[in-house]
């Protein structure tokens, strides 16, 4: 499933959880394991942690986040995680080569 999450990524764009486990035909909580596995192996990000200012944490209502002029298409004010490939995500995506 690992090897598959990144051709998803790849292919594709950034994806939702939901998203992911619909293309997987599995589990969110699965999915998401697999998720953390591939973060900690520096292969994909969450971009909801990365806000499109640079800070890195997500919008709180009460931050300077609110009066953010990027606030409207930026990852950190969704309330779903958007999933996406770093730049060793894409090099192992594109090579083939096993997560």
């Amino acid at each position: 499933m690992l090897r598959r999450i990144l051709e998803l990524l790849a292919a594709d764009r950034p994806m939702r959880m939901d998203e992911l486990s619909r293309a997987l035909g599995a589990r969110e909580a699965e999915v998401e394991s697999q998720l953390e596995q591939l973060t900690r192996l520096g292969f994909v990000e969450d971009l909801a942690s990365k806000a499109a200012c640079g800070t890195e944490s997500a919008c709180a209502p009460e931050s300077a986040c609110a009066r953010c002029g990027s606030r409207a298409g930026c990852a950190a004010a969704s309330p779903s995680r958007i999933w996406a490939l770093t730049e060793k995500g894409r090099r192992s995506a594109l090579n083939g080569k096993p997560a």
